[in-house]
């Protein structure tokens, strides 16, 4: 891996720009020899600030299927050829060989505190490893009947996405069980939401992703907020073109268009896909929301959102606004 003369940064530091837990990055030290901190004095772990660059590309590729063993190790431009070649195979598939989503959807949601009771996160993580879907839908019913919504999402539902990524990266678990525990979480979330939706009579929104985005457990999560927020959602799901996204937001005289990106998408291509759809719905008078792990920063004239607190303060927002 690239050992530059760069400033160096904690392992806390690296944690926070990567996303990836410090038990994680400990744990791929001592199984694979990488990230390979230098030490202070203390003999605390610091790293070169070019450690966090590889380590984005190595969580894209554990996203697309690649396991740790494989990736950890290789420098930077193996990598990327690596997720260069996946995005031109993906190009090259059929429609019906592109339906599968990639593996570790679990880390691609809205950032969330990380509050969690140990106790239910073993247990879900235990029916998980046996395939025990009733047991996952019991538990997850049982928790937001004790805390409600917004405390399931944030003090359930995250640290057991993080703990299923964590496991899936030290080969607790195979891929299949992620793909089970996410279709669970899913089916779950679209029972909470869509009875809320159907009730409401406040406003509607379009929930969508972008073309070739295939990641949609954060829309889940979003449309569960909005819905509660008593907004109709219109839910188009993965890999929607942006011609119907703007047609299906002037149909339903919706206003406001929501976007999640998972940190799998690629970046340039989203920011352009955002700028064509942006100019659609300017035009038609539709705000453009856009949140999610992948989200861009800082682009002019669209709404981003990357906490779960602030989508259920724009949603009140845009409730009252659409009732006054």
């Amino acid at each position: 891996m690239e050992q530059d003369n760069q400033p160096t940064l904690s392992i806390g530091a690296v944690s926070r720009a990567t996303g990836i837990p410090v038990e994680t990055l400990r744990t791929w030290e001592r199984r694979y020899g990488y990230p390979q901190p230098e030490r202070t004095d203390g003999r605390h772990r610091v790293y070169q600030a070019s450690t966090v660059d590889v380590l984005n590309l190595v969580v894209k590729a554990l996203s697309i299927g690649h396991r740790p063993s494989r990736i950890l190790g290789q420098d930077k431009d193996a990598i990327q050829l690596l997720l260069d070649t996946h995005e031109q195979e993906q190009l090259a598939e059929t429609p019906a060989a592109a339906i599968a989503p990639p593996p570790v959807e679990s880390r691609d949601i809205f950032y969330l505190p990380a509050e969690a009771t140990q106790e239910p996160i073993l247990t879900w993580l235990g029916a998980t490893a046996d395939m025990d879907g009733k047991a996952l839908e019991a538990g997850f019913r049982s928790a937001w009947s004790q805390l409600g919504a917004l405390q399931f999402l944030t003090r359930r539902l995250h640290p057991f996405l993080m703990a299923l990524g964590n496991a899936w990266a030290r080969g607790d678990i195979s891929v299949s069980h992620e793909h089970f525990a996410s279709e669970r979480i899913r089916d779950f979330l679209t029972s909470m939401w869509r009875p809320l939706s159907d009730r409401a009579r406040g406003p509607s929104i379009v929930l969508a992703c972008l073309p070739e985005e295939r990641h949609v457990l954060g829309l889940h999560i979003v449309a569960t907020l909005t819905a509660l927020g008593g907004c109709q959602i219109i839910f188009l799901g993965a890999n929607v073109p942006l011609e119907d996204i703007s047609a299906t937001a002037t149909q339903c005289g919706a206003p406001a268009v929501l976007i999640s990106v998972s940190r799998a998408a690629n970046t340039e291509r989203v920011v352009n896909q955002l700028r064509e759809l942006q100019r659609d719905l300017t035009a038609a008078a539709v705000e453009l929301v856009v949140g999610g792990i992948g989200a861009p920063r800082n682009m002019q004239g669209i709404t981003i959102m990357t906490d779960l607190n602030r989508v259920q303060d724009w949603t009140n927002a845009l409730h009252k606004r659409a009732s006054g």
